[in-house]
């Protein structure tokens, strides 16, 4: 049996699931791990344990592609993960344009952006990170610019799974990642977060921090699974030719 997943949650189940289950899983996520780039922090992992929450959603918070839970020598860390494609009908894609849509263009940017996501996963921990048991009753404010997102006040609402998939990364956020996979080449993403997104004043962005932001491009992603021959997600690659970088 062959299975061929579409586009970026095609490929990021096909990855997880073969590390899953290669016979050194534990060893191959880690150094998959290790490709990510985290230009403002320096960063271990060598985890012995890992739970990965696919899809998972958060309410108004938007769904995570991946949540990487992980017990090793650090204590515990999570990594969301948020990725992005360049649809083949599409001649590129750029994490320039992706941000100006967000800081500039409000009333055009949609809960899908990259950077809407990636903000509203570090509003969601460092809510969790004050330790108040109350917190299934949170509600974030976020700017108004970002109304027509959806709602300015955001809820982790009743859904029991939510909750659920809530308590248990209340146990691994102290130590929080984000990371972003996206289509373009590493020297455009090393200028993007050298140059632009460290220098954002982010007034009117509550909590407003990247300090633990990360990057990593489809094409290195794809190298490493090339590297260690893993051929069932080479083969989604080779599907979704055209669909990803």
């Amino acid at each position: 049996m062959e299975i061929i997943g579409y586009s970026e949650r095609g490929l990021l189940n096909s990855i997880f699931y073969e590390i899953k289950y290669s016979p050194n899983s534990s060893r191959l996520l880690n150094e998959l791990l290790h490709i990510f780039s985290f230009p403002y922090h320096k960063t271990e992992f060598d985890a012995e344990n890992f739970k990965v929450l696919i899809e998972q959603s958060f309410s108004d918070l938007g769904d995570s592609d991946a949540l990487l839970l992980m017990d090793g020598f650090r204590g515990k860390q999570s990594i969301f993960v948020e990725a992005k494609v360049k649809p083949s009908q599409s001649r590129y894609w750029s994490i320039e344009e992706e941000f100006s849509a967000f800081r500039e263009e409000f009333e055009k940017v949609s809960s899908s952006n990259l950077f809407a996501q990636l903000y509203f996963k570090h509003r969601l921990v460092r809510e969790l990170q004050k330790g108040d048991d109350d917190w299934h009753r949170m509600e974030l404010d976020f700017p108004e610019s970002l109304l027509s997102v959806s709602r300015r006040n955001r809820k982790i609402g009743s859904n029991e799974i939510v909750l659920k998939a809530v308590e248990l990364l209340r146990q691994y956020c102290n130590e929080a990642y984000y990371v972003a996979v996206v289509p373009e080449d590493d020297s455009k993403l090393r200028y993007f977060h050298e140059d632009v997104l460290r220098n954002f004043k982010s007034d009117g962005f509550p909590e407003w921090d990247v300090g633990n932001w990360g990057y990593v491009s489809w094409k290195r992603i794809e190298d490493f699974c090339r590297n260690h021959d893993m051929r069932n997600a080479l083969s989604v690659f080779e599907f979704n030719k055209g669909q990803i970088y």
